[in-house]
């Protein structure tokens, strides 16, 4: 089904975020700014 491919991507999108964020933790000011925007 169309959901189950959604689930996929989404579960794939979350961790390449997670690992940015991982990269990225010492830099709260980058975190900060991100937090803002819309």
């Amino acid at each position: 089904m169309v959901f189950e491919k959604i689930e996929e991507w989404l579960k794939y999108f979350v961790r390449i975020v997670s690992n940015c964020l991982k990269l990225h933790s010492h830099r709260t000011q980058n975190k900060a700014y991100f937090m803002q925007k819309p």
